[in-house]
């Protein structure tokens, strides 16, 4: 999986901050497939 991982396999992206979450939205716009987007400010990976 070096330098790839097929992106419809992604269920959720979770941020920290609700700037970043704008960021990622954007991004997300013109994508063909969006996984669910949270915000979790206490989530630490």
């Amino acid at each position: 999986m070096e330098r790839s991982f097929p992106w419809h396999l992604i269920e959720a992206i979770v941020v920290k901050s609700p700037a970043i979450y704008q960021q990622v939205a954007n991004i997300l716009r013109t994508a063909a497939f969006k996984p669910t987007l949270t915000i979790n400010s206490n989530w630490y990976y």
